[in-house]
């Protein structure tokens, strides 16, 4: 009649407690690291290139993808486009 009393303290089966505590703390963790990688905005961004033009494309590129995207009227464009094909010829 003595051994409920044992395991009740703790007396009995005493890896049990210690199974639980590792079990809550792989937990802990396992949410950790899924909360890191679903948030948004919390991963380092890559170093820009030093290409001067941004993703890799030079400014007519750029230019035309605004154009072709409606972001720019055809005045704007014509206007943007003579200006840096004057500023690459040489003077």
């Amino acid at each position: 009649m003595t051994n409920w009393y044992t395991d009740a303290m703790g007396g009995g089966n005493s890896a049990a407690p210690l199974l639980m505590v590792l079990v809550g703390i792989a937990l802990i963790a396992v949410t950790v690291v899924l909360l890191a990688k679903l948030l948004p905005g919390t991963r380092q961004q890559k170093a820009p290139s030093h290409s001067g033009s941004s993703m890799g494309k030079t400014p007519a590129q750029s230019l035309d993808r605004l154009f072709a995207t409606g972001d720019i009227d055809e005045q704007t464009y014509r206007a943007r486009r003579t200006a840096l094909t004057q500023m690459r010829t040489p003077s």
